[in-house]
C-alpha cells in the first residue's frame, strides 16, 4: 500500500473513532451516566436528580410559610372584627344613653310636682337603640337632680337648673373571645357604664 494512502486511512480511522467517543460521551451525558452530571429534563425527558429534592424541599417550606401565615392573618382579622364590634357596640350605648336622656328632659307624663312617671318606656327605648348592635340587656335608670320629694303642692324648689340624668350600665360581649377575655366581673366582655345628664326642660324653676 502506498505510504502516503495508508497515513490518510489511519487518520480517518483515528478521526472516526474520536467522533464516535464523543457521540457516547454526549449519550451519556444526555442520560445522566457520567460522574458529576445531574439528569436534565430538557434533554431525555426526566427530572433531575437533586433538582427533584430541592424543589420537594422548597415546596414543603412554602407550605408551612402559607400556613403560619394563614394562621397569623385569621388571628389579625378575627382581632379587629372582636375589638371593632365592641367599639360600636359602646359607641351604641352612649348615644341610646344620649338619646334617653333627651327624651327623658322633654318627657310629657309627669305628676303635679313634674315628677317623671312610667320611665318604663324611656329605658325600653334606650334598650331597643341597643339592641340593634348587640343581643345583650342593658339595666338603664333615669334619675332627676335634685330629686321630686313630694308628688302634691307644695313642691320644692328644684333650684335654678333641675337636670334629669340617664345611667346605662352592663357589660358589652366579645364577638369572637377566642382568647376568653373578660373584666370587671364580665365573663366573655367587659364593663360599661355610661351617666348622661340634660336639662329637665318640663321641670318649673319655682314651686316644681
Amino acid at each position: 500500500m502506498n505510504p502516503k494512502t495508508e497515513t490518510q486511512a489511519r487518520a480517518r480511522g483515528l478521526l472516526f473513532q474520536g467522533l464516535s467517543r464523543s457521540g457516547r460521551s454526549n449519550q451519556r451525558v444526555r442520560a445522566g451516566l457520567l460522574p458529576g452530571h445531574a439528569l436534565d429534563p430538557d434533554l431525555c425527558g426526566r427530572p433531575r436528580g437533586p433538582l427533584m429534592r430541592q424543589r420537594r424541599s422548597q415546596r414543603g417550606q412554602e407550605l408551612v410559610e402559607l400556613g403560619i401565615t394563614t394562621v397569623l392573618f385569621m388571628i389579625v382579622a378575627l382581632g379587629v372584627l372582636m375589638f371593632g364590634h365592641a367599639f360600636m357596640v359602646v359607641n351604641m350605648v352612649t348615644h341610646a344613653a344620649r338619646d334617653g336622656a333627651r327624651l327623658a328632659a322633654s318627657w310629657a307624663d309627669r305628676g303635679a310636682c313634674q315628677q317623671i312617671n312610667n320611665d318604663t318606656q324611656i329605658k325600653q327605648a334606650v334598650n331597643d337603640r341597643i339592641a340593634t348592635v348587640t343581643a345583650a340587656r342593658f339595666t338603664v335608670n333615669v334619675g332627676q337632680n335634685p330629686p321630686v320629694t313630694s308628688s302634691s303642692p307644695p313642691c320644692a324648689n328644684p333650684g335654678s337648673t333641675p337636670t334629669v340624668t340617664v345611667n346605662v350600665n352592663g357589660c358589652v360581649p366579645y364577638l369572637f373571645n377566642i382568647l376568653g377575655f373578660s373584666s370587671a366581673g364580665c365573663s366573655g366582655g367587659f364593663k360599661v357604664n355610661r351617666n348622661v345628664t340634660f336639662d329637665d326642660e318640663l321641670r318649673a324653676t319655682f314651686g316644681g
